[in-house]
C-alpha cells in the first residue's frame, strides 16, 4: 500500500508548532521537563555501567579465588595421617626433616626486625586506643580479608574459624550489612576492605568504589561513609592502591577521616613505605601492618614456612599479626595449627586488643 507524503503540509506542521511554542506563557515548563529527561537517562546509564563494572571485578575476583581451590584441594588430618601411615619409611623421614629445616630457617628470624609498625605510629594516653598492649605471654593476632564475595565460602569461615578472628569484608558484598551481621553475632571483629587507587588504575582498579588521589575531602568522607553499613566496624584494611598509598595529601585527608571515626587502619604486608605510619603517627591514629601473608601463594610448603615464622615472631617481639586469605588448604591448615598454638604456650586474640584502651 502506497502513503501519500504531502512535504508541504508537513512544513507547516512544524512551522505552526514553533510559532505555538514560541507564543506559550509558559514554555519554561517545557524547556525544563526536556531537561530532567536527559538528566534521568543520563543517570540511568551511569548506574548501568557501574553495576556492570562491580559485577566483573566481583567475577574476577571469584575466578582468582577458584584457580587457587581447583589446584588445592583440601586434606584433613585424618587423611594426611594415613597417607604418613601408609608411606615408605623413607618419606616419613623426609617429611619430618623438611619441617625440621624449615624450623631452623626461621631461627634467622631472631635476627630481623618485625615489619609491624605499630609502637611507632602510636602514642600511649593520647588516643582512645593508644600504644601497642603487650600480652603477658606470645600472641597473635590474625585477619581474612575480601569476605562476602562467595557465599558458602564466607559462611564457612565466619562458622568455623574462633571468634578472635577479625574479618574483613569487600564493599561489594551483595547484602553486606546481613553478612556483617551474622559475623558479629559470631563474635568476629568486623573490618571493611578500602579500595584506593593503584599506580595503573585502567588496569588494577579494584571497582567503582575506589578512592583517588584527586578527591576531595569530602568526596572522601562520603564514599567511606557510603562503605561503613554497620555500626561495630572497627577498622579499614587496604589491600592495594600503591597510587594513593605514595600521596601525602591524599593519605592526610583519609586518615584523617578515619581518626574522626575512630577506626583503625590496616594495610597490607606489602606495603612498606614510610609515609603511611609517619602520616599515622602524626594523626595519632591506631595502625598496624600485618607481618605476612601465610597463603601467598597458596601452596603447604609456603602455608607452613609462614605459619612456623608467625610463632618466631609472636616469641620474639610478645605479638604478631598475620593475614591468610582463605584458600581451602590454608583455612584447613590454619585450625589444626590454632588448635596447637596452647600447648606451644601461645595464645590466639582478637585484633583490638593490640591496643590499649584509655579509660
Amino acid at each position: 500500500m502506497k502513503i501519500n507524503f504531502d512535504k508541504e503540509k508537513l512544513q507547516d506542521f512544524i512551522a505552526t508548532t514553533i510559532v505555538k511554542f514560541q507564543n506559550l506563557k509558559y514554555r519554561w515548563v517545557w524547556v525544563a521537563s526536556f531537561v530532567v529527561v536527559i538528566l534521568l537517562f543520563f543517570f540511568f546509564i551511569k548506574g548501568y555501567f557501574d553495576s556492570f563494572h562491580t559485577s566483573l571485578y566481583q567475577s574476577y575476583i571469584k575466578t582468582q579465588s577458584q584457580k587457587y581451590e581447583i589446584s588445592q584441594p583440601e586434606q584433613s588430618s585424618e587423611e594426611s595421617e594415613e597417607v604418613m601411615a601408609n608411606a615408605p619409611q623413607e618419606e616419613v623421614a623426609e617429611k619430618v626433616q623438611e619441617v625440621d629445616d624449615i624450623a631452623e630457617v626461621q631461627s634467622d628470624v631472631d635476627e630481623e626486625e618485625t615489619p609491624i609498625i605499630v609502637e611507632e605510629s602510636v602514642s600511649q594516653n593520647e588516643l582512645f586506643t593508644g600504644s601497642i598492649a603487650i600480652p603477658e605471654k606470645p600472641s597473635i593476632a590474625i585477619i581474612v580479608p575480601t569476605l562476602g564475595l562467595r557465599l558458602a565460602h564466607s559462611q564457612k569461615i565466619i562458622k568455623e574459624l574462633p571468634k578472635e578472628v577479625a574479618v574483613s569484608f569487600s564493599p561489594y558484598t551483595k547484602d553486606l550489612k546481613l553478612f556483617m551481621k551474622e559475623a558479629h553475632e559470631h563474635g568476629h571483629e568486623l573490618l571493611i576492605d578500602l579500595p584506593l587507587e593503584a599506580e595503573n588504575h585502567r588496569i588494577s582498579e579494584p571497582g567503582p568504589l575506589t578512592l583517588y588521589t584527586d578527591y576531595s575531602e569530602q568526596r572522601l568522607k562520603d564514599m567511606v561513609n557510603k562503605m561503613l553499613v554497620f555500626d561495630d566496624i572497627l577498622g579499614i584494611y587496604v589491600y592495594q592502591g600503591q597510587k594513593f598509598l605514595e600521596s601525602e595529601d591524599s593519605l592526610n585527608k583519609l586518615l584523617g577521616i578515619l581518626k574522626e571515626k575512630r577506626l583503625f587502619f590496616i594495610n597490607t604486608p606489602e606495603d612498606t613505605k614510610e609515609l603511611v605510619w609517619r602520616v599515622a603517627r602524626d594523626k595519632k591514629l591506631p595502625y598496624i601492618r600485618p607481618s605476612m601473608v601465610i597463603d601467598e601463594p597458596p601452596t603447604r610448603q609456603n602455608i607452613r614456612r609462614k605459619l612456623i615464622q608467625a610463632e618466631r615472631f609472636a616469641e620474639k617481639k610478645g605479638y604478631t599479626c598475620i593475614v591468610i586469605n582463605g584458600f581451602p588448604l590454608a583455612l584447613q591448615m590454619l585450625k589444626e595449627w590454632i588448635d596447637r598454638l596452647p600447648a606451644k604456650g601461645i595464645q590466639l586474640i582478637p585484633l583490638s586488643s593490640l591496643f590499649k584502651k584509655n579509660d
